[in-house]
């Protein structure tokens, strides 16, 4: 909680013998007023965290404070072009953003991580409670969780399409290291204060996100705030995506929604004509339909076939000799549910699709298994 700061671990531990160790820690949210040393002969700058940090904050230049304070919005790290995202204005355009960040690493009030092939800055915890204080002192707050979501709004357009064509490792490394600040974004959109539409685009386009990280409960949560909110003048393809993710969710659920939802998701894909999310939607009714015993599922799969191969997305075939597999298992066809699951394990091993292959593995052992193949 202290960053390893060593005047904070000073004071910290001038307090501990009067509050104990969990009574400090309790009170580090409020590190401010707690973190104060009455050493005699110290340094003014250096009786209290605040005072330390007042005296770092001083010495920056005007636009060097003002990207400072506007960095602290953030959850966790976050990457270049979010901290130009959030501190660009008409007055300090995205290359003043940069040589302020420089600086700012420069002088160890931002921690850049370069162990990857994008770097990545964060905040040290009490340095980012200062930056939030003074962000709320300029009343910037609302200006810059606004021009923060619009950001993720951009990053997470792309991340259904990401999904189909991207191994997990990749995807994972694209889309994890954004889910707080984007979590801090819909929390916003949807607030008091916020934008409807923009938590409306995000929350749809995120789905494959929550979904790859087994968030169901979280995704159930804000899924069902989303469409609670929809209208007639909600744009049909932030609709469509909003319902595609809900299918998703529900269908991994294993929901009694699951059908209905589909069925809503199917009816905006139609809609929207895309081969891809209308392909991928007709499966994923179809995998629901298969649970109930649905005769209407194997029209559905057929239906879905052309579409996909079409697309050429090895992760959505992979799915499609899933849904095959189950629904040739629950007819009592071992034989052939074990084919198919074969040739869904083959695709998610091209694909890079990690959970897929392993969700494959567990068919093909329950298929063994109903065949007597013990081994």
């Amino acid at each position: 909680r202290l960053d390893g700061i060593p005047l904070a671990i000073e004071m910290a531990a001038a307090r501990v013998p009067m509050l104990g160790l969990d009574g400090m820690a309790q009170l580090l949210d409020e590190r401010f007023h707690v973190l104060t040393i009455g050493r005699r002969g110290a340094l003014a700058r250096h009786r209290t965290l605040h005072a330390t940090l007042d005296w770092s904050y001083n010495l920056l230049s005007q636009q060097e404070r003002v990207v400072f304070r506007r960095i602290g919005y953030f959850v966790g790290d976050f990457t270049l072009a979010a901290a130009i995202a959030a501190a660009s204005d008409p007055a300090l355009d995205q290359f003043d953003v940069i040589n302020c960040i420089t600086s700012l690493v420069a002088k160890s009030l931002l921690v850049a991580d370069l162990g990857s092939a994008h770097a990545r800055y964060r905040l040290l915890e009490s340095t980012r409670a200062y930056a939030q204080e003074k962000l709320c002192q300029a009343q910037e707050s609302g200006q810059v969780a606004r021009q923060t979501a619009q950001h993720y709004q951009w990053v997470f357009k792309s991340c259904f399409d990401d999904w189909t064509r991207l191994a997990d490792t990749a995807f994972e490394a694209r889309y994890t290291p954004e889910l707080e600040n984007m979590r801090q974004s819909l929390d916003w959109a949807f607030g008091v204060d916020g934008d409807v539409e923009i938590g409306l685009e995000l929350t749809g386009c995120s789905g494959p996100v929550w979904c790859n990280r087994s968030l169901l409960g979280e995704a159930r949560q804000r899924i069902d705030c989303a469409l609670a909110l929809i209208t007639p003048a909600t744009p049909l393809a932030v609709r469509m995506e909003l319902w595609l993710a809900a299918a998703a969710i529900f269908y991994w659920r294993r929901s009694d929604r699951g059908v209905p939802v589909s069925e809503q998701a199917l009816q905006l894909a139609r809609e929207f004509g895309d081969p891809l999310r209308l392909g991928y939607v007709l499966v994923t009714l179809a995998c629901c339909m298969i649970l109930r015993d649905d005769p209407q599922a194997t029209a559905l799969l057929q239906e879905a076939q052309p579409l996909l191969l079409q697309t050429r997305r090895t992760r959505l075939l992979a799915l499609l000799h899933k849904a095959y597999g189950i629904s040739a298992a629950l007819q009592g066809d071992i034989e052939q549910s074990i084919r198919e699951y074969r040739i869904a394990l083959d695709l998610a091993t091209r694909a890079g699709a990690d959970l897929q292959m392993l969700n494959a593995q567990e068919n093909l052992a329950d298929a063994f298994w109903l065949a007597g193949d013990l081994d």
